[in-house]
């Protein structure tokens, strides 16, 4: 099994009073990402594991991905 890739990036104040963050992602991981269904404006599940390691999930694209016969 090939291990995941890792990313580093730093998360954003959307300076905007909400209290919101902005990921900005590299524009390499986000070709990988948009070849995989990902769109902007998904909302993205983030599960922090530890200091410094979060797994970031995207059902949108997951779903998007099913309702495609032979995606799935």
């Amino acid at each position: 099994m090939v291990p995941p890739k890792r990313w580093v990036v730093e998360i954003m104040d959307a300076a905007d009073g909400s209290g919101d963050g902005v990921l900005q992602l590299p524009d390499t991981l986000w070709a990988q990402l948009e070849a995989q269904g990902w769109q902007v404006g998904d909302v993205l599940e983030i599960d922090v594991s530890g200091p410094g390691h979060a797994t970031i999930r995207n059902q949108y694209a997951e779903c998007r991905r099913l309702s495609v016969p032979g995606k799935g």
